[in-house]
């Protein structure tokens, strides 16, 4: 049995991970998720917020956990954050993976990327630029189509309120060089075919660039913990 800290993306927060949470839990394994700084319920300003600030956190909760067994799980800009957490300390994981996650090289921004995934045909999130320009909210008509596309209807209703806005911060940083510990640890990227964030032959070339052998494709939209769990949580396990 593995136990696994779970990563959220941008917009969202821990509540992300609960479905996928509680099945890792009836499987025998052992679930924890936090709030990245600025997110969720975390009341740190968006000003305040930086990659490096991500990653302190991440290396934070790793410690309270305690456990020389876990498995740091990242979606969509969470993989940066998992990147940045891993290379600082990789002895603190034994394995990670990436869900539909933005993987930035040294020296690339999710910024870049996401200008990337949009000239590669994916419209993206659409969001406007508040809180004095150190934060994006999400257009609200827009979270459905970009991230919910293969959501029932109930779920939609459900999350929809639950997307925050964004600090911008963490979105402009460039990547640190990759500490061999990093290079070094197991990784899985699992990428997700329908999704309509991240364009899904972006997530191969991230992939692929960081050297990720194990990898994975799941027949999903942006949030495969909301549409299809039991089969994220079969590619988290393995």
């Amino acid at each position: 049995m593995a136990n696994f800290l779970l990563i959220h993306g941008a917009w969202q927060g821990a509540w992300a991970w609960d479905n996928v949470a509680a099945r890792l839990t009836d499987r025998g394994h052992t679930a924890y998720a936090l709030d990245l700084p600025g997110s969720g319920g975390d009341p740190t300003p968006a000003s305040e917020v930086t990659m490096d600030l991500y990653a302190d956190a991440i290396l934070r909760e790793a410690k309270r956990i305690g456990t020389p067994d876990l498995v740091l799980v990242g979606h969509s800009m969470g993989g940066a954050a998992i990147t940045a957490a891993a290379s600082l300390s990789p002895a603190a994981f034994t394995r990670l993976v990436y869900v539909c996650a933005f993987l930035p090289a040294p020296g690339q921004s999710i910024g870049e990327l996401g200008a990337r995934s949009h000239a590669m045909g994916i419209a993206g999130p659409q969001v406007e630029v508040v809180q004095g320009g150190v934060a994006a909210q999400l257009i609200e008509s827009t979270i459905a189509s970009t991230f919910l596309n293969d959501c029932e209807p109930d779920v939609i209703r459900h999350a929809v309120p639950l997307f925050k806005p964004q600090p911008i911060g963490p979105i402009m940083a460039l990547a640190a060089e990759w500490s061999d510990g990093f290079r070094n640890l197991p990784k899985r990227y699992v990428s997700c075919s329908f999704d309509r964030a991240i364009h899904p032959a972006l997530q191969d070339v991230m992939a692929e660039a960081a050297g990720i052998d194990d990898r994975a494709v799941l027949d999903s939209g942006h949030e495969p913990f909301l549409s299809c769990a039991d089969r994220l949580v079969d590619y988290l396990v393995v």
